[in-house]
């Protein structure tokens, strides 16, 4: 299994806040099946300023660590860009998940509107893939106009033609917000941490509605802390159909 969200690299954001943090958070993570690991901090002006520079030479001296100590995990660098007004600072210089050409993105919790859908624009200009970071957290994507479900559900078999459609009848509050992040090239990565509940009932409610609907791409556990990985069923995992 690969962990496409991880805040594991030790000092790097509010994720591992040490050396001993992320080797704990690693074993716990290869006893959990993980092969690979994509590390992800955020990348957030005036709070997480990382760079993709710092951000690789974080991985290889955690992988040196790992691989001195016998936990056989793959790091791949990576970064988890917040799509605000300071966000087409990096768009020269982004930070892919490893060599997939995916690079990983937050909205703002505050809504959705045209500056995050021209960070997306601009993403895909440079030749990457944008996955967009946990959407089944965004109560954004969660509102439906009223009446507005049959015309949705119509637009999501014109949308999603290309693959499995799954059971668009689970789609339920997911509006065409979420629609049009996946017309303009958008992929999604759930967390896993959303289907046993630990960011609330509506989070997983929205998770398994993604789901069943066949819109995840990947999965990651978005670990801040060894703590919450342990916190982290094996059932989630299954019920995700992570791998």
């Amino acid at each position: 299994m690969i962990d496409y969200h991880c805040h594991i690299l030790p000092g790097f954001d509010d994720g591992a806040s040490s050396l001993d943090e992320s080797l704990e958070m690693a074993h716990l993570l290869f006893d959990a099946g993980f092969s690979e690991v994509c590390c992800t901090p955020h990348c957030m002006k005036g709070a997480y300023e990382n760079t993709p520079e710092r951000v690789r030479e974080g991985v290889f001296e955690l992988q040196r660590e790992l691989d001195c100590t016998g936990i056989f995990l793959k790091l791949h660098p990576g970064m988890e860009y917040y799509l605000d007004e300071f966000f087409p600072e990096h768009l020269d210089d982004l930070l892919p998940l490893g060599d997939t050409g995916l690079v990983l993105i937050e909205a703002p919790t505050g809504g959705y509107h045209e500056m995050i859908r021209n960070s997306i624009f601009q993403v895909n200009r440079r030749g990457y893939q944008p996955l967009f970071a946990h959407p089944e957290r965004y109560q954004f994507l969660a509102e439906e106009k009223p009446g507005g479900l049959k015309s949705l559900f119509r637009k999501a078999k014109r949308v999603f033609g290309d693959g499995e459609e799954g059971d668009n009848s689970k789609l339920g509050p997911q509006n065409s917000k979420l629609l049009d992040l996946r017309a303009m090239g958008c992929k999604f990565q759930g967390n896993l941490g959303s289907f046993s509940g630990f960011y609330g009932r509506r989070a997983q409610t929205q998770a398994e509605a993604l789901r069943d609907a066949c819109l995840y791409h990947y999965y990651g556990t978005d670990a801040h802390s060894s703590k919450q990985i342990e916190a982290m069923p094996q059932e989630p995992m299954k019920a995700a159909n992570f791998g």
